[in-house]
């Protein structure tokens, strides 16, 4: 359960104690919260290219499924990096769902993205930032990049994969 639904849940009332070791919990992990999105923003550029350059190796053809293709899919790591980085502040995944994996889901679904080519493009990432960021950092952002995969990497099978 978020932060967040918490505190709707305890509308019109007063927090409990369980609620109130939750508010806590929240608060202390906050900083290092905001230190792991510093990190991220600091390596986004270099972690969106590393996983383009490695998926243009692995799959070339993805360049022939619409114009602009590899342009579009660092704009869509951006996007979810971002998306990663709010619901991490948060504390709420259902955050991440809402915001961007849905919507990102069902553009790549249009594109004919292959479940394998989805789960390969979030694990690169996510292997970059692994890499680049502090082992705590990470830690507070790899729940998020791990729910990244098995929303994106559950995009259907297209009929005819286009690559």
């Amino acid at each position: 359960m978020s932060w967040r639904d918490v505190l709707r849940q305890c509308e019109g009332r007063y927090l409990t104690a369980e609620e109130r070791g939750r508010a806590l919990a929240f608060a202390y992990a906050l900083p290092q919260r905001v230190r792991a999105g510093e990190e991220v923003e600091a390596h986004e550029d270099p972690a969106v290219e590393a996983a383009c350059t490695t998926l243009r190796e692995s799959y070339p053809q993805f360049g022939r499924v619409h114009p602009q293709a590899w342009e579009r899919l660092a704009h869509d790591l951006r996007l979810v990096l971002r998306a990663d980085v709010r619901a991490m502040l948060a504390d709420d995944a259902n955050a991440l769902d809402d915001y961007a994996l849905h919507y990102l889901r069902s553009i790549w679904s249009a594109y004919q993205v292959t479940p394998a080519f989805a789960r390969d493009a979030c694990q690169l990432l996510a292997d970059h930032l692994r890499r680049v960021m502090t082992e705590e950092s990470f830690a507070a952002l790899d729940p998020f990049l791990a729910r990244n995969r098995d929303v994106l990497g559950g995009v259907p099978e297209p009929i005819a994969a286009p690559f």
